[in-house]
This record gives C-alpha cells, sequence and structure tokens, in this order.
C-alpha cells in the first residue's frame, strides 16, 4: 500500500483544508516530516490510518478526539485518501461522528461518521457505509489495523522499550507486536477446563459416594462385611458390582417368602370373619325381633287409650244440633251490628271534626291577638327610628378626612425617613470631600517639594549618568575627573513625573467629591423645608429636625385611628337604623293585611262549628234507641261469639273423624308388626349359633400376624427400593467417573504442556512464550541484517540462553564480534541501542509482510528517537534506511533533527500558527 494524497479537514490540529500529494516523492526514497514537538507530526499517519479503517493509530487517542477544537460549526471533520494496492488506485473519504450547524434555520445536528470508496482503476459501483468500506479495505490490503500500524509505522521509543524491559512487560509488548494474546487465552481456557474436568471427576465421585451412603445393609446377610467395606472406602470395582447386585437380587427372595407366609394368614383370618359375620347376623336378627315385639306392645297399649278417646268424641257430638241453631240465630242479628257500627264511626268522625274546628278557632284567635301585640310594638319602633340615616352623609365625610390625613402622616414619615438617610450621606460625602482635599494638598505639596530637590540636584543626577569616553552633555568632555555628587533624596525625573500625575489626579478627585457635596446638601436643605410645610397643617411648632417627629407623627396616626374607629361604629349604628326603618314600613302593612283575613276565617269557622253541633246532638239520639234491643254492646263480641261457636263445631266434628282414622290406622299397624316378628323368627331358626369369644381371640392373633408380616414386606421393599437405585446409580456413574478422569488427565497434560511446567524443575517455557521466542528468532535474523551493517559488522541480536541451557527467556543479548562474547542489551550506547530498536523495527516490518501471504507495503513511517544519535551514528542508520528505501520503497522520518533536515532533500514541513492550528508544506531542496 502507497498513499498517493491525503486531504484533511477539520481534523485534529487541522483545521483548515490541508492537503498532502506524496506522488511528489515519486515511488522510492526518503523524505522527512519535519517540525517542533506537538506541532501535527504524527497526525499525518493519524489521519491515513483514520480514513483506511476509521480509528487513529495509536491506542491514546479515539475517535471523538478527532474533531479539530479550532474548526466552528460551518468546518466538517473528514479525511480523504488517494492510495494504490497490488497495482490498483483507490480513494476513500471518511467522517467520524461531529457536530454541525443545520442546514436550513438555527442549531446544530450531528453529523453521523460514514465512508465511501471508490475504485479508480476499476469499473465498479463504490462502497459506502463504515462497516462495508472496512471490510473492502481489509481485503484489499490483506491487513488488520493492528497489522498495518505495527509494520507501516514503527512509533517512537517502542522497540528500544523492547530491549530494555523487564520480562513481564517485555512479553506484554511482544503480544501486542505478534498477537500472540490466543496463545494465552488457550492456556487459560485449559486452566479453566482443566479445574472443570477436576470438578467433574470430584462431584461424579461425590455422587457415588452418596449412592453408596445410603445401601441398607442386612446384618445376617451373606456379605454384609464385604459390603460395609465397599461402603466405607467409597470405590467400587467391577467384580463388586455384581457382588452388589447379588446383595440386592436376595432381598427379592426374601420378599416372596414373606409374601407366601402373609396369604397363608390372610386365608385363616378370612375364615374367621366369615363365622363372626354369622353370630352379628344372629345378633341382628335378635335385636330386630325384641325391637318389634316391644313396638307391638305398645300399640296394643295406645288401641286401648284411642277406644277411651273415641267414646269421648261421640258424646260431644250430641251437642252440635244445639249448637248449630245458635250460629244461625247469632248470624242473623251480625247485620244490626254492622249498621250500628257505622253509624257510631260517622258519629266520632263527626265529633272529632267538631274538635279539630274548635282547635282551628283557637289557633285564629291567638294568631290574631299575637299579629295585634306585633303591630303595636313595630309601629313604636318605627317612630322611633323616624330620622334614621340622615347622619350618614356626614360621618362618611369625617372618615374621607381622618384617611387623607393619616395618609399624610405616611408620606411625611416616609419622607423623613429619607431625609434623615439622606443627611447621613450627606455627612459621609462631606468628610470624604474634606479627606479628599487633605489628600490633594498633601500630593501638591509633595510634587513642589520634589520638584524643588530635582532642580537643585540637576548636576548630581546628570552627573550620575556619565560613562567614560562619553561626552558629558553640559561640557561636551569625555574625561569626569571630578563629577558631582547626588544627594540619596534627590528624586528621579519619573518620580517627579509620577508625583505631578498623582498630585492632578487627586486635585481632580477632590473637586468632584466637592461639588458631589455641594449638590447634595442643596438636595437635603430642599427636602427639609418640604416636609416643615407639610406639617404646618397638622402640627403647631414641629420641624423635621425635632428628634422625637418619629414618635410624634406615630401618635397622631394612632389618635385619628382612634378618631375613625368610633366614626365606623356611628355609620354601622346609623346605617343598621335606616335599613330597619325600611324594613318596618314594608313588614307593618303586611301584618295589617294578615289580620283582616284572620278575623274573616274566624267568622266563617264559628258559623260552621253551631251548625255542625246541633246535627251531632240529633244522630247519636237515633243511635242510643237502635243499640236498646241487642244482647251484646258491639259487632265486635258478637263476631268474637259466632267464630267461637264456629270453631267449637269444627272441633268436635274433626275429633271424632280423627279418632276413628287413629283407631284404624293402630289396627293395620298391629297387624304388620305380627307378620314381621314371625319372618324374623323363621329367620334366626335357620342359622347356627357360634362361640364369638373364641373367634375374636383368634381374628386378633392372626391380625397381629399379618402387620407383623407387612411390616416386615414394607421394611423390606423400603430396602430393595434403596439398594436398588443405589445399585443403578453405581452402575451408571463408575463408567462415567472412568470417562471423566481420562478427559481430566488429557486436559491436565495439555494444560502442563501449554503452562510449561511439564518437565523437570524449571520446566519448560509456556506455549505464548514459546511462539514468541520463534517469532523473535525469525525477527533477529531479519534484524541482523541492518543491524551488522549500522555496526559494521560488530554486533549482533541474539535471544538469552540461561547457563543450564534451558531457553525460556524473551531477553535480548548482544553478541559482540570483537571480544567473541555475548552481553546485555543494557550495556549499549544510547545511539547503539537506538540502532538496535530500529534494526528490530524494520526486522518486524519484514517479517509481518512475509508470513502475511507476500504482502507487500510501498510506504512506511518510522518515528524514532534520532535526536539522541551522534554524527556518526545518524550516518550509519541513514544508510540502512536508504538501503530500505531503495527496494521500490518510500520511507517516511518524523522527526525535528536539523542534520536530517540538510541531509533529506524532500520535506513536509509541519508547523503550528499563533492559534495553535497546525500548517503543512510540500518542500522540495
Amino acid at each position: 500500500m502507497r498513499p498517493l494524497k491525503l486531504i484533511m479537514t477539520g481534523f485534529e490540529s487541522y483545521k483548515n483544508k490541508t492537503e498532502i500529494d506524496f506522488e511528489n516523492f515519486g515511488t522510492k526514497g526518503l523524505y522527512l516530516i519535519t517540525g517542533d514537538t506537538g506541532a501535527g507530526k504524527t497526525t499525518i499517519f493519524d489521519a491515513i490510518t483514520f480514513a483506511l479503517y476509521g480509528t487513529p493509530s495509536g491506542s491514546d487517542r479515539t475517535v471523538e478526539m478527532l474533531r479539530s477544537h479550532f474548526a466552528d460549526e460551518n468546518t466538517p471533520t473528514e479525511v480523504e485518501l488517494d492510495f494504490e494496492a497490488n497495482g490498483k488506485k483507490y480513494h476513500i473519504k471518511r467522517n467520524p461522528d461531529y457536530e454541525r450547524k443545520v442546514l436550513r434555520g438555527e442549531g446544530t445536528t450531528i453529523e453521523a461518521a460514514n465512508a465511501v470508496l471508490t475504485f479508480l482503476s476499476e469499473d465498479k459501483t463504490p462502497v459506502s457505509g463504515v462497516s462495508k468500506v472496512l471490510a473492502e479495505v481489509e481485503n484489499i490490503l490483506h491487513l488488520k489495523k493492528e497489522q498495518f500500524c505495527s509494520i507501516a509505522m514503527i512509533a517512537q521509543g517502542s522497540f528500544q522499550k523492547l530491549l530494555i524491559s523487564k520480562k513481564e512487560e517485555k512479553s506484554k509488548i511482544f503480544r501486542e507486536l505478534f498477537h500472540t494474546e490466543k496463545y494465552e487465552l488457550l492456556q487459560k481456557k485449559l486452566l479453566q477446563e482443566k479445574g472443570s474436568a477436576d470438578g467433574q471427576v470430584l462431584n461424579l465421585k461425590n455422587q457415588l459416594k452418596q449412592a453408596l451412603s445410603i445401601i441398607e445393609v442386612n446384618e445376617t446377610d451373606e456379605d454384609a462385611e464385604k459390603i460395609k467395606t465397599i461402603k466405607d472406602t467409597a470405590f467400587v470395582k467391577d467384580d463388586e458390582i455384581q457382588l452388589l447386585q447379588a446383595f440386592v437380587e436376595r432381598d427379592e427372595e426374601l420378599l416372596s417368602d414373606l409374601g407366601r407366609r402373609t396369604q397363608k394368614v390372610e386365608k385363616k383370618l378370612e375364615d374367621v370373619n366369615k363365622n363372626l359375620q354369622i353370630c352379628a347376623e344372629r345378633k341382628t336378627l335378635e335385636t330386630e325381633i325384641l325391637k318389634s315385639e316391644n313396638v307391638s306392645k305398645l300399640k296394643n297399649e295406645a288401641l286401648i287409650r284411642i277406644n277411651g278417646e273415641l267414646e269421648t268424641a261421640e258424646e260431644e257430638g250430641k251437642e252440635l244440633p244445639d249448637l248449630e241453631k245458635e250460629k244461625t240465630l247469632l248470624e242473623a242479628s251480625l247485620k244490626n251490628y254492622e249498621e250500628i257500627e257505622k253509624a257510631e264511626k260517622e258519629l266520632k268522625a263527626q265529633t272529632e271534626k267538631i274538635a279539630a274546628d274548635n282547635s282551628s278557632r283557637q289557633m285564629l284567635e291567638k294568631n290574631k291577638a299575637d299579629i295585634n301585640s306585633q303591630l303595636e310594638t313595630l309601629k313604636a319602633e318605627q317612630l322611633e327610628l323616624k330620622n334614621a340615616g340622615e347622619k350618614i352623609g356626614t360621618i362618611q365625610a369625617g372618615l374621607e378626612k381622618i384617611t387623607q390625613k393619616q395618609n399624610e402622616l405616611r408620606e411625611i414619615k416616609k419622607q423623613v425617613l429619607q431625609f434623615n438617610s439622606d443627611k447621613e450621606g450627606l455627612a459621609l460625602a462631606q468628610e470624604n470631600a474634606r479627606k479628599s482635599i487633605v489628600a490633594a494638598d498633601q500630593a501638591s505639596s509633595l510634587y513642589t517639594e520634589r520638584l524643588r530637590l530635582f532642580n537643585l540636584e540637576q548636576a548630581g543626577i546628570l552627573a550620575a549618568e556619565l560613562k567614560k569616553g562619553c561626552p558629558c552633555p553640559v561640557c561636551g568632555s569625555t574625561e569626569h575627573p571630578k563629577p558631582a555628587s547626588k544627594s540619596e533624596k534627590a528624586p528621579s525625573q519619573q518620580e517627579i513625573e509620577e508625583s505631578k500625575e498623582n498630585a492632578e489626579k487627586l486635585q481632580k478627585d477632590s473637586s468632584e467629591l466637592s461639588k458631589k457635596a455641594g449638590e447634595l446638601k442643596g438636595s437635603v436643605e430642599k427636602t427639609e423645608e418640604a416636609i416643615n410645610k407639610t406639617l404646618e397643617n397638622q402640627f403647631e411648632n414641629l420641624t423635621v429636625e425635632d428628634e422625637e417627629i418619629l414618635d410624634k407623627l406615630e401618635k397622631r396616626f394612632f389618635e385619628l385611628e382612634g378618631e375613625k374607629k368610633k366614626l365606623k361604629e356611628e355609620l354601622e349604628l346609623e346605617t343598621g337604623n335606616k335599613k330597619r326603618r325600611n324594613q318596618l314600613e314594608e313588614k307593618i302593612p303586611d301584618l295589617e293585611d294578615s289580620l283582616k283575613n284572620v278575623e274573616g276565617q274566624l267568622s266563617q269557622l264559628q258559623a260552621r262549628i253551631s251548625a255542625e253541633q246541633a246535627k251531632l246532638e240529633s244522630e247519636q239520639k237515633n243511635l242510643d234507641e237502635k243499640k236498646s234491643g241487642l244482647k251484646y254492646e258491639t259487632l265486635e263480641i258478637a263476631q268474637g261469639e259466632f267464630r267461637a261457636l264456629e270453631d267449637k263445631i269444627k272441633g268436635i266434628r274433626e275429633n271424632l273423624e280423627n279418632t276413628k282414622k287413629n283407631k284404624a290406622d293402630c289396627l293395620l299397624e298391629i297387624g304388620k308388626l305380627e307378620g314381621t316378628i314371625k319372618g324374623l323368627q323363621e329367620q334366626l331358626a335357620k342359622t347356627q349359633p357360634v362361640d364369638e369369644e373364641k373367634l375374636l381371640v383368634q381374628k386378633a392373633e392372626f391380625t397381629a400376624q399379618k402387620d407383623s408380616l407387612n411390616i416386615q414386606r414394607d421394611s423390606l421393599n423400603n430396602r430393595k427400593g434403596k439398594n436398588h437405585q443405589s445399585l443403578l446409580s453405581v452402575q451408571s456413574l463408575v463408567p462415567e467417573i472412568t470417562k471423566a478422569e481420562e478427559r481430566r488427565n488429557m486436559i491436565s497434560a495439555l494444560y502442563e504442556v501449554a503452562a510449561g511446567t511439564n518437565r523437570g524443575k524449571n520446566g519448560k517455557p509456556s506455549l505464548e512464550t514459546f511462539v514468541q521466542m520463534h517469532c523473535l528468532d525469525h525477527i533477529n535474523r531479519r534484524a541482523n541484517i541492518r543491524f551488522k551493517t549500522m555496526t559494521a559488522n560488530k554486533y549482533e541480536l541474539c535471544r538469552r540462553i540461561e547457563e543450564d541451557g534451558a531457553e525460556l527467556g524473551l531477553d535480548l543479548n548482544i553478541k559482540d564480534f570483537y571480544t567473541g562474547r555475548e552481553r546485555h542489551v543494557q550495556t549499549l550506547s544510547g545511539g547503539e541501542q537506538f540502532q538496535a530498536s530500529l534494526s528490530l523495527a524494520l526486522g518486524l516490518a519484514d517479517e509481518v509482510q512475509e508470513t502475511s501471504g507476500g504482502i507487500k507495503l510501498d510506504a512506511m513511517f518510522i518515528d524514532e528517537g534520532f535526536g539522541t544519535l551522534d554524527s556518526e551514528t545518524l550516518s550509519k542508520a541513514m544508510r540502512a534506511l536508504e538501503d530500505l528505501s531503495q527496494g521500490d520503497k518510500l520511507v517516511g522520518i518524523i522527526s525535528h533533527v536539523e542534520e536530517l533536515e540538510s541531509r533529506i532533500p524532500l520535506k513536509i514541513s509541519v508547523k503550528k500558527d499563533e492559534a495553535g492550528v497546525s500548517h503543512a508544506e510540500l518542500i522540495k531542496d
């Protein structure tokens, strides 16, 4: 990959659009990217990396940091790159997320990250989208971003750090360079798998131990001791599984024997229960016979009682004809009782109506008296309120006058407070003016005195400035044998000018403060005059200067408040009286109309009461005549007597019928009972008597035997189930444990190989270290081609071998061909360490390109520490880089070393202006 043209806009420190045309440098050779530290040299490589992969080259910068802080909201942040790879040309344009101004209206919006790849050498549709462009670039270059940065950019100090770092740091650096983290992950994964396998074996063995622990051992069994040993050791051999199986099967034989014994006992128990059933049936028959005989006896006794009741009922039935005759006569007279009751109700209603009318008359008379009394009272009150309301206007005028005076007092108080504040301000202003006058006078005196001393000491002042060989400004002589001396109190010209400026300033300040104090005094006097004039309206001989003026104003305000309260009370009373007078003028005529209405009602009611009373007396006389021929006093009594006769007749008839029915029913039940007793006695005669007590004893014995056998069976069944389940678990777990142990042993062996702990006291290197050592050996071979050239075949890089011959480390030694011995790289000088680190970096680039499918990078950047090299070492390093660039490779060196600027004619000069914005310029010397 070779960059052709780079355009940066709003990118990091490049605010404005900056274009770098790499084609001006050709296809091979060296060019220099020069500029002060922090000018923005490395940013150029950042921009190339961002254009290709969407992120900057270094891990210390993120995409969010790419937006230039100098760019305004109208400037985009974007990078464009033309590059060539494998003989084809491409153009890529990419931007990160950044905030920009909206196209219409006010405000800003977020411009989403995007990328577009155009095929300049092929007729293909451009690819757009961040992820799609990244995938296409990786396909074109056959490099991931990390690989590209490792071989296209030799970062400052990275390989020198590799030379001298400790083992742990060096392994971390190798991991980043060679991407060997997958081997470390494999080692960790194997450790996790080993732990998991150990846990699985332990878990299966615990399950086996648990399965064996639940086996119940029959002490009488022939293999009891062997089974206990297996349980205690929690380990089972193959032949012991057959032993366990035979042990479990013997429980099945014991269960079969218990079953046969149980069946025999159950047959005996069944026979006993049958005989007990016969005994129970005989008892039931005997009980039913006895019960039926007792009931038959009771029914015969009841028949005797019913016969007596029937005789009594037939005797009462002889009264029925007389009772029927009496009922008929009483029923015929009930109509007269009804007519009399109706008449009595009408008389009662009439009497109640007369009473109600008399009550109404009394209420009307009372109402009449109340109205007369109320009229007299209201007319008297009306006479008293004849002049009510005439004082309202006068009282309201008095209230307004008092309110006006109170408002004046509030305003006077406000003015007095402001006057006192202004007086304090005036006093302060006068004091400031006085102090200012004093300060101005002192400054003026100081200036006058200094000016006098300055004039007196002119000779000494001039002599102090004379120099040997320079002419005197007074006499022109270049010799100054006896110059005048200057008094220590003599002021300088500058002090004179400062004194003058200070005096003039203080004089000006004094005038302004005096003017301000005078204006404030006039304002205070004017305010005082206005307040005193206002006080004359309410007070005699009271001025604003009176010390008690605020207390007197407050006292006068509360006096007016008291007067105001009294007037409000009078106004309220007068307003109420006027309202009451108006109410009376409306109410009295209404009461007079009510009185006339009540008197008319009384007259009509009295006439109606007299007529109704006369009618009531006549009808009462007629009713008394009708009641004189009747047996009972009221209809209710007569009706009650009629119902009693009906009930008595009905009762006699029902009693006679019920008694006859009861006798018939009793005779029927007695017949049924005699038939039932006969049938039960016949059934009892057909059954044989048995010895129940003996049968119960046999039943208890056989039941106890059966229960005992069942308990033994349940216990044996429970033991058999547990042991059978345990046997199944053991049979499945033993092969699982064997398989798990084999897997654990395999993983443990792999882990020990990967971790380097499988052999000897010091072991072997870990898998990751071994791969890193292999990579380092390859890089050393390529690096030594240039390192020997730079050091005139004096040194060679080699991996350190321990004294016992173990190749366990990543430390580097230097083989010194002058002495024939190896030594640590830290013994090299600074320039030699730079040569070694640069050789390592170039060797890494060669190795990655060679091992990554023949990848060829036509351009690279070197950002190493050339500033630490002396002239000779720098020359050797440059020769190596020149040799590197001869093979169709363009090498950019990032440095600010002045000697490089003179040696390399092609340059990109990077500078920052006063605002901190970077600018890049192409230079050809």
